[in-house]
């Protein structure tokens, strides 16, 4: 996908990197009193900087996003075969299943400019990583089947079951907002959107671990997840729960006035729940500022020495992982319908 939307603030110059080599950066006004800085282009920043230029507010620019901005591949399969038998029985089974991989860079999913530019993932605030969306279902399975028969006239009865088995969408691991957000220069603010710089171990040069930082539960939570060591993490890299779902519908044709009939159904979703209370539960991430983005760090850079970062505390995010209460209850409806 070349040339995707993209949200850029024109007020971001570049003025150093961090411990871990991503561009740090400040808000210049030129038309401050003063300042005689020169803009030099869509992400190049100014030149000629000078004390009295820095400050100012966001001037969040619409235009193209460089080079490849994103992809989506998808691919899907299904099968279905019915069966009638003598005894009047007819059985139709029939699955499915689809894959899709869809990546981007700014979804420009939110009303206003500033929030586009506020609400993604990054690395680099002004030149943003592609990976992976986080509305993004890699694998989705489905499996259905009805068995039907006529037990007197022509009224049909029958029993449908819908079975379907999805993985979650991904989660990045990120900063917690504040103190890193200003430390880098985001004129976003304090927002838990900058991917999370996992160290090589405890004494990785580029990090100093604070006193109330749980290095070792840091590191084993990393290596569960199969984060890279001594990298910045890329955008996805966590996933959330997979789901699944069980509904069953039993119906009756009756005969109505004339012609017409009429169909009973009840229908029974999350079968799985109504059987037992701890299954059919479908869960969520609680995300703190953008979607698909959950923070795990606390950090800052180090006032002192510049290459290094202070790592401050630590949050597991299964911790933020809840119920999602009305999707996961199960559901009971008796209806009738009438058809003319």
């Amino acid at each position: 996908m070349n040339d995707q939307a993209a949200f850029v603030d024109l007020s971001l110059d570049q003025v150093g990197v961090a411990p871990d080599g991503r561009p740090t950066y400040q808000q210049v006004d030129p038309l401050r009193a003063g300042c005689n800085a020169t803009f030099d282009g869509i992400r190049q920043g100014f030149s000629g900087v000078t004390p009295e230029c820095i400050g100012g507010n966001q001037d969040v620019f619409f235009t193209n996003q460089p080079g490849n901005g994103g992809s989506t591949f998808t691919t899907s399969f299904q099968a279905s075969k019915n069966f009638d038998f003598d005894s009047g029985w007819g059985i139709n089974f029939s699955g499915g299943y689809a894959y899709n991989e869809s990546e981007v860079a700014n979804p420009g999913s939110s009303f206003t400019a500033a929030e586009n530019f506020r609400a993604v993932i990054a690395t680099d605030i002004v030149n943003l990583d592609v990976g992976d969306s986080w509305r993004n279902t890699s694998h989705n399975f489905v499996l259905a089947a009805t068995f039907a028969k006529s037990f007197w006239g022509d009224n049909r009865s029958a029993m449908s079951l819908f079975f379907q088995r999805r993985s979650g969408g991904p989660i990045s691991p990120v900063y917690m907002g504040g103190p890193y957000g200003a430390a880098i220069g985001d004129s976003a603010g304090s927002i838990a959107r900058n991917l999370l710089y996992v160290p090589t171990d405890a004494s990785d040069a580029r990090v100093n671990f604070g006193a109330g930082f749980d290095t070792d539960a840091f590191f084993a939570w990393a290596d569960r997840q199969g984060l890279k060591r001594g990298k910045i993490q890329k955008i996805g890299t966590l996933d959330q729960d997979w789901s699944t779902d069980l509904d069953l519908r039993f119906s009756q044709e009756i005969p109505f006035f004339g012609e017409s009939k009429g169909m009973i159904y009840l229908d029974i979703e999350n079968v799985l729940n109504l059987i037992n209370d701890d299954w059919g539960v479908k869960t969520y991430t609680n995300t703190q500022n953008v979607s698909g983005a959950i923070g795990v760090v606390e950090a800052d850079i180090n006032a002192v020495d510049p290459t290094q970062y202070d790592y401050i505390s630590f949050t597991d995010p299964s911790t933020a992982v809840s119920p999602d209460s009305w999707d996961s209850l199960y559901r009971i409806q008796l209806g009738l319908r009438v058809t003319f």
